[in-house]
């Protein structure tokens, strides 16, 4: 077959390239999105200390905004006006920058199943699941066996859990054919559940291990955050140092609300696909964001007052294209649309996503890169005088002070 489902809607397919140049681009995209987002967070957290950096803050802050970016763009490159060549080339730009800041492949021009059926296996979701895990497991593996399994742990958490999460969302994905209580129970039909009363068991099931999940990682997460140290001087490990630096002492665990953000926000793209949910997806991200908007905005959690000012901005932009995208769906429908107006409010989504993350992933490399310059500064040793050469110019000074002629002490006259 030359479709497969698409990675960020299991109602969307999208065409397989099956050419040789084709596949190993779709297999590079998919490994490099992973090695890039982890290797800055690795990168960050090595050059973690207990002086807060900016460049962390904002790898952070670009996570989670690519996050919305990515859902958000999910949503509007299903719309008919998503298909001209100016449209699609913008919009495509953009999508690839939101997922390579959020370190996942979520967009509807992606399908995971198109590498799965090129490996000459069944496309079955759960394989497509398995293929993306796989990478990401490596990745903490050589990590941890080259330098620290809790930075390991961490670091794999922060960057691939929200999409791993996510991935089983779409078992729980229903849809109604036909009118509510006639024949199935409620009208819906969940394709990737069993047909009869073990649909419902295993949905039962799914939601269980989705809930479970969340709470043991968040558990673990937390524990792996927190340091009680043996005396009054000693300094957390890197990894506590890497998440907790950037925030005040009584939010120094705030990190755990970013985590949650994004693990909430790509579940609710993968259960509630936009192609039959639009209404609700969109009211969902938007709770999200503006409980996330309402604590930053009231408890400021960062120590620096700009950093905070970044996070609110973001967050306000990122409520802006909910509200944007609502109006371009809901316009799709309407027999009244304007294709100007569809056109530009697709046109003004695609900029603020690919240029907010394209801005952010800039100003970070450009910080990290200063922070770099100005380390080995900082760490030059202060040149001290030699100990001869010391004391050849005192000896010099002195015999010099004995050659000039006494200066006769002034007395009173009486």
């Amino acid at each position: 077959e030359d479709y497969f489902r698409s990675d960020g809607s299991v109602l969307v397919c999208t065409k397989c390239d099956a050419s040789s140049a084709g596949q190993s681009k779709q297999l590079m995209l998919m490994v490099g999105k992973s090695c890039a987002i982890f290797g800055l967070a690795t990168f960050s957290a090595f050059s973690a200390k207990r002086e807060v950096k900016f460049s962390g803050v904002l790898l952070n802050q670009l996570m989670s905004f690519g996050t919305v970016a990515a859902t958000i763009l999910t949503a509007a490159m299903q719309t008919t006006w998503a298909t001209s060549t100016i449209d699609t080339i913008v919009t495509s730009f953009a999508e690839n920058v939101a997922d390579i800041s959020s370190g996942s492949s979520s967009g509807v021009s992606h399908s995971s199943l198109c590498t799965v059926a090129n490996l000459g296996l069944a496309p079955d979701l759960w394989k497509a699941q398995l293929l993306n895990t796989v990478f990401p497991v490596l990745l903490m593996t050589a990590l941890a066996v080259c330098q620290n399994g809790k930075l390991s742990l961490l670091i794999g958490i922060n960057c691939f859990f929200p999409d791993f999460l996510a991935s089983f969302g779409k078992y729980l994905v229903c849809y109604r054919l036909e009118e509510e209580g006639m024949r199935s129970i409620y009208g819906l039909t969940c394709p990737f559940m069993p047909a009869g009363a073990f649909g419902g068991v295993a949905a039962f099931c799914v939601v269980g291990l989705t809930g479970t999940l969340i709470f043991l990682v968040v558990r673990l997460w937390l524990w792996l955050s927190q340091h009680k140290p043996a005396t009054a001087g000693e300094l957390p490990p890197r990894h506590v140092i890497f998440v907790t630096r950037a925030y005040k002492d009584k939010y120094k665990l705030w990190e755990t609300e970013r985590l949650l953000r994004k693990t909430l926000l790509k579940l609710i793209s993968q259960m509630l696909p936009v192609t039959y949910a639009p209404a609700l997806q969109m009211a969902s991200v938007s709770c999200v964001l503006l409980a996330s908007l309402v604590l930053y905005a009231w408890l400021m959690p960062y120590i620096d007052r700009t950093w905070n000012l970044v996070e609110v901005g973001l967050l306000v932009a990122a409520s802006l294209m909910t509200s944007l995208t609502s109006c371009l769906l809901s316009n799709e429908a309407h027999w009244g649309r304007s294709a100007w107006m569809q056109w530009g409010l697709l046109m003004t989504i695609a900029m603020l996503a690919g240029g907010i993350c394209f801005g952010v992933g800039f100003k970070f490399v450009s910080e990290l890169m200063r922070e770099r310059q100005e380390r080995p500064q900082a760490e030059k040793p202060v040149e001290l005088p030699n100990v001869d050469s010391a004391g050849e110019a005192s000896q010099q000074q002195q015999d010099r002070n004995e050659e000039m002629p006494a200066v006769p002490a002034q007395t009173d006259i009486p």
